[in-house]
């Protein structure tokens, strides 16, 4: 395996269609997912699906991750994601133990998708965000319980954005 050894900041955007129904196939996410396997130097991870969900596919951080090994996880400092669902699970918080960035965005065409988030399982991990940013523009993506005990968990955090609510 050659792989991407020295790879540090992976910045990737997969383009969907509206009109011709060209969905990210799978075979661009399992792209993604073999190009973070073989990258154990990764510190930056953005990943970005296009704004038009056309078959209701709904991607996430954990499939993402899924070739991954969980005895020698990635050490992802800064983490972007912007429509795929930010699931926190047993395969995908190994990776995340030295995150201090978080940045979470779902498009408003996104929204009808089962996509429900939350940070609460970022609890008692030990991971202390500095630096967290959700553009949601309606609050459906994201479990506000869970996301709310966590950021009262610790007080390290630095810098909160959330865009997008609206009075809805």
């Amino acid at each position: 395996m050659y792989g991407f050894r020295n790879l540090r900041h992976l910045d990737i955007h997969i383009q969907g269609g509206f009109f011709f129904y060209d969905e990210p196939s799978s075979m661009a996410t399992d792209s993604v997912a073999t190009c973070v396997s073989q990258s154990p130097g990764l510190e930056t991870l953005c990943v970005s699906l296009g704004d038009y969900p056309t078959l209701g596919l709904c991607y996430t951080l954990s499939e993402l991750l899924s070739l991954c090994s969980v005895q020698k996880p990635l050490a992802l400092k800064r983490l972007s994601l912007r429509n795929i669902s930010l699931t926190l699970d047993s395969q995908s918080l190994p990776h995340l133990a030295s995150l201090q960035t978080l940045l979470f965005a779902i498009s408003p065409p996104f929204h009808n998708l089962p996509m429900r988030s939350s940070l609460g399982p970022l609890c008692g991990t030990g991971i202390e965000l500095r630096d967290l940013v959700m553009d949601i523009h309606h609050l459906d993506p994201i479990d506000p319980v869970g996301t709310a005990r966590y950021l009262s968990s610790y007080s390290g955090l630095s810098k909160l954005g959330i865009y997008g609510l609206d009075d809805n």
